[in-house]
């Protein structure tokens, strides 16, 4: 479970180093620093340790240990129990793994773009504590905060020393803690981290004040395979804020950490924003869209955050947005720029997905459906009785779903069959993988947990509602419009990041829903399609995207259909493990 450790104390920078450390009594403390040229999944110590970046899936270092103890740590954090705010501690036995520690120990790094020298001065000294407490007296760990675009290897190995310094002061004055690995896989950066210790013990002041032994060797190779399947399951991570009139970018990938801004004028992006929506059903479609959406992709993008995406074509890309970067329609972006070799909407190149930059319930979906060979789906349309296209598109899919024949289909029209009451165990019940709903909505811009899907009679499954039930589908997927709208036709985006909130707050994992309220359209082909690729063991992103294109193919760019589906949720989340 997480531990909050100690307060963060005020840091004064200069002088080559960070604050003043309280010297001990006496005679020096000793220390064993050894430099490990390899995988931390080879370290042979008590407990390892990794940063998590709140918000971040596992990735380096964390990945590997993730994937060594059967990806504990992203399942965890799939279902939002590991905050990952600054300092906190998160504790994982590893009994029955492949690791030799006893422990993994998560230390919370909090929000990339705030993370400092002094952020690390604390997480060394919070982590001293944890230590203690579990009694790993010996742990290994990567310079944490060094990776490229990030803290320097000098400024990071520092404010790590001094922040354990003061933790060894202060909780283990009895000198139980005596070795420390640190660890690093590539070849030149660890040549450059045993320059930077052999400088750090020769002229810092705080080295003068331990007894440290300073030691290097190499761990065993791990496997090729090992490294790939680390690779194909990570994503691009792009966390969005908005500051004022600036939006706020954080890159995390394999090797790049880059914080970046973008000044924006929002009647600027009113304006692309509209033109794409009013590309709908033109003979111009294919063009405006592209030419706007190459337009908000610079308009919003900043250079260097570009060429991140550029150097990154087909990996999974998750975003972390805040309230006014969820509104921006990312998956309609178009890249076409001289120093990349591909073209293309980012919607149709990244398996995408969304993640919402706020406190939300611990996801409750039964894990062990994972488990089944088939999908088992809800299929609720037209509980008010007064959307005739909702029923056809229920229907429709309906056909297109048993005819695949590995998913069960449960099928609920009209208000006869759907009592609020009824469809709200349904869903709590763990008998489906995905609810599928097709009717009318609401949105609550005041409180959003009173947003929701109206039935008959004006009775409302509100978000609120699904807060009280504990077996939760994998997927939500709304072709929701909201009431009173139900002519054919494309709707302005209202507040739908408002019903996504939504049904995050109240514990949902992955929802699916659209920009634009599009009634009666193509909608049961797109969902059919997006099922087909499920079954087909693909990640939830790739079904995304190659429904997307299938739906392109069929009905062209006049539907703008094609583009408005978005996914709140891991891109890499599979249903099925078979």
């Amino acid at each position: 479970m997480p531990v909050q450790g100690d307060t963060p104390q005020k840091v004064s920078v200069g002088g080559g180093f960070i604050g003043t450390p309280h010297l001990p009594p006496g005679k020096l403390r000793k220390l064993s620093l050894k430099l490990a040229l390899g995988s931390i999944t080879e370290v042979d110590a008590s407990a390892l340790v990794v940063g998590h970046f709140k918000g971040v899936p596992p990735q380096n270092a964390e990945l590997a240990i993730d994937q060594a103890i059967g990806f504990i740590i992203k399942d965890l954090d799939n279902r939002r129990m590991i905050r990952g705010d600054l300092g906190e501690l998160f504790f994982i036995p590893t009994h029955r793994t492949k690791l030799y520690a006893s422990t993994v120990v998560l230390i919370g790094l909090g929000e990339f773009s705030n993370f400092t020298q002094s952020s690390l001065q604390l997480v060394g000294m919070n982590l001293i504590k944890g230590l203690i407490d579990i009694k790993a007296y010996d742990f290994g760990m990567v310079l944490v905060g060094s990776g490229d675009g990030n803290l320097s290897p000098e400024e990071a190995f520092q404010s790590m020393m001094y922040g354990l310094y003061e933790g060894l002061q202060r909780h283990d004055p009895s000198g139980k803690i005596r070795e420390m690995i640190l660890v690093e896989m590539n070849r030149e950066k660890y040549k450059k981290i045993r320059e930077v210790i052999q400088n750090f013990l020769r002229g810092d002041p705080l080295a003068r004040k331990l007894d440290i032994s300073f030691s290097t060797y190499e761990l065993p190779e791990i496997k090729a395979e090992s490294l790939k399947e680390r690779t194909r399951v990570l994503p691009l991570n792009l966390i969005v804020q908005r500051v004022d009139t600036t939006l706020v970018f954080s890159a995390l990938g394999e090797s790049a950490a880059l914080r970046k801004e973008q000044v924006i004028s929002e009647k600027v992006l009113r304006g692309i924003v509209q033109k794409i929506e009013e590309s709908y059903g033109k003979e111009r479609a294919e063009e405006i869209q592209k030419t706007q959406g190459k337009l908000l992709f610079n308009q919003v993008v900043p250079e260097d955050i570009q060429k991140a995406l550029f150097a990154n074509k087909n990996r999974a890309l998750l975003l972390a947005l805040d309230a006014y970067a969820a509104t921006i329609p990312w998956e309609l972006m178009y890249i076409e720029h001289p120093d990349c070799d591909y073209t293309g909407f980012l919607g149709l190149i990244f398996p995408m997905g969304r993640q919402l930059m706020l406190d939300t319930s611990v996801t409750r979906w039964l894990a062990r459906r994972k488990l089944g060979r088939k999908l088992d789906i809800l299929l609720i349309g037209d509980p008010t009785g007064d959307l005739p296209g909702a029923v056809a598109e229920v229907e429709e899919l309906s056909k297109i779903l048993k005819s695949l024949g590995e998913i069960r289909v449960t099928t609920r029209t009209g208000p006869g069959e759907n009592d609020v009451i009824e469809i709200l165990g349904e869903i709590g019940s763990g008998k489906y993988d995905i609810v599928h709903y097709a009717g009318h909505a609401y949105f609550n811009d005041r409180n959003p947990l009173e947003s929701g899907w109206i039935f008959k009679d004006g009775a409302k499954l509100r978000a609120r509602d699904i807060v009280t039930l504990s077996n939760l589908p994998a997927l939500i997927f709304s072709n929701a419009c909201e009431a009173g709208i139900i002519e054919r036709g494309i709707q302005p985006y209202k507040d739908k990041y408002g019903f996504a909130e939504a049904l995050l707050r109240a514990g949902l994992i992955n929802y699916i829903g659209t920009f634009w309220e599009i009634v009666d359209g193509p909608g049961a082909f797109f969902a059919g399609k997006f099922y087909e690729n499920l079954l087909m063991e693909r990640f939830i992103g790739e079904s995304l995207i190659k429904a997307r294109r299938d739906i392109l193919r069929k009905y062209g760019y006049k539907e703008l259909i094609w583009g408005s589906y978005m996914l709140y949720g891991n891109p890499t989340f599979r249903f099925k493990m078979r």
